[in-house]
């Protein structure tokens, strides 16, 4: 059975986006530097490649001389990249070097921050949540349903501020306690068939299916790959209100809204840089642990990501077009996840109530 601390928390708890590198016992911060932005900037082939799509370290060895090489290139390249932001940032701020790089910056603002602002009145809530719907559905296949756009709006009139009597928005730890609250619940339904189909749906590329590839779920699309049996034990020990599940669990859930606030509040401190949350920001925030969407790039750039991806997938002999796909999400070109479960009309629906009970509204 996977222990506690071997668990994968829940697959909707993400860990942070860096794995433990258990061959050479290395833990590699997600605080130390974000990696993410860096590794999205290189060439989507070598990306593919750098990111092992899911291949075991056994599995590597049966890969050729020439691409082993392009991986140690690519990685120290990203390395030697990382180190020098971090020093020069340190030599600079005299602090610690900030959640994320200038360019990962640019690409929220190509992305959320132009495609999805939160409200900034009351007569532009219903528009914002529209925006909101338009924006998950290209990029996760789902739109928000009529009632779920209407709750939030209605939350969002109610919690604004004068709207209400005192403080009716989250702090940070109650945004934290509502969702983790939700992931807890929602795990403790789960069936020993849907466990088990969820086990074989994360996957980096799905349409990439070489002889090599394994069969390892890979709970985010940056890394962090275990072995099917271990999924299933971890949820099942979840599932089963193991005590030192639950807490691995939390722990987990709450590092990663930290690591995510962190990096909006840097990149879009109009709209992010917050004490306290709205119904709008804390949906957000609840959709992108569900689905692993960054929420970075515009629309187009989206496409032009798949294209390449698709192009690429071509050249290895995969002849699956992108056309009318999301990049995330069930059926996910880039990266697949069960968000159908993770992230349902009635989990939205019951985030969206534990929202409204923390201050009695609605």
């Amino acid at each position: 059975m996977a222990s506690g601390n071997n668990l994968p928390a829940f697959p909707f708890a993400f860990p942070v986006a860096f794995a433990k590198v258990a061959q050479n016992g290395i833990d590699i911060s997600r605080k130390a530097v974000d990696t993410l932005p860096l590794l999205e900037s290189i060439d989507p082939s070598l990306l593919q490649h750098y990111a092992i799509l899911g291949v075991r370290h056994h599995d590597l060895q049966n890969m050729t001389k020439r691409l082993s090489l392009k991986l140690f290139a690519v990685g120290l390249v990203v390395a030697t990249v990382a180190i020098v932001v971090i020093v020069k940032s340190k030599r600079v701020h005299g602090q610690n070097p900030p959640p994320c790089t200038s360019d990962w910056v640019t690409k929220l603002q190509h992305g959320i921050d132009s495609e999805a602002p939160c409200p900034t009145s009351l007569s532009n809530i219903s528009s914002s949540v529209s925006n909101l719907s338009l924006f998950t559905q290209y990029r996760c296949g789902f739109s928000l349903s009529n009632t779920v756009q209407q709750r939030i709006a209605q939350l969002e009139q109610e919690a604004w501020p004068g709207n209400c009597t005192g403080v009716c928005q989250l702090t940070r730890l109650e945004i934290k306690n509502i969702i983790t609250a939700e992931y807890l619940a929602l795990a403790s339904t789960l069936t020993d068939a849907q466990i088990t189909g969820m086990s074989e749906s994360f996957q980096v590329v799905p349409a990439w299916v070489p002889s090599t590839r394994s069969t390892d779920v890979q709970l985010t699309s940056s890394g962090n790959n275990i072995s099917p049996s271990d999924f299933v034990q971890g949820l099942q020990l979840l599932r089963s209100g193991n005590s030192t599940a639950q807490a691995t669990a939390t722990a987990q859930i709450t590092s990663h809204i930290d690591d995510l606030c962190n990096v909006l509040a840097y990149a879009l401190p109009s709209d992010w840089n917050v004490s306290i949350y709205s119904p709008y920001r804390a949906y957000v925030i609840a959709y992108c642990l569900a689905s692993d969407d960054r929420l970075a790039d515009s629309h187009a750039e989206c496409e032009t990501r798949m294209m390449n991806t698709q192009n690429w997938l071509f050249s290895k002999g995969f002849n699956v077009p992108c056309e009318g796909r999301a990049l995330w999400g069930d059926s996910g070109y880039i990266y697949t996840r069960p968000i159908s479960i993770a992230f349902s009309e009635a989990v939205q629906s019951d985030l969206l109530n534990r929202y409204a009970a923390v201050h009695g509204l609605q």
